[in-house]
């Protein structure tokens, strides 16, 4: 079991450019990230944090967004090269679960 942890952590070090904030279900998170590996483009997503993953290397937390009109639901992975930082706002107003799929906006997070 300790070889195992000690090998996760050690991938966890080496993708990591950043110290990852903690956050929970209900908090108001902007991602920046990298649009793809070879292109440098940053993409600026804002959104409702409706799901979190934690399974070591492949935890991951689900955003929920109106772009446009249009519910926008987005799956990040925690540990990834792409991911430049996050700013977490947290929020106390959402019911305390641990998914919040059933969540419906009425505004677009900015």
């Amino acid at each position: 079991m300790n070889l195992i942890k000690k090998l996760t952590d050690k991938q966890i070090n080496k993708k990591t450019n950043y110290i990852m904030p903690q956050f929970n279900v209900g908090d108001i998170l902007y991602t920046r990230m990298y649009l793809s590996r070879k292109d440098r483009r940053r993409q600026t997503f804002a959104g409702i944090c409706i799901a979190k993953r934690n399974k070591g290397y492949q935890s991951s937390f689900t955003l929920l967004n109106l772009v446009y009109g249009q519910t926008v639901r987005k799956t990040i992975p925690l540990y990834t090269k792409l991911l430049i930082n996050v700013q977490v706002i947290p929020s106390r107003r959402l019911q305390k679960r641990a998914k919040l799929y059933s969540y419906q906006l009425k505004k677009q997070i900015r």
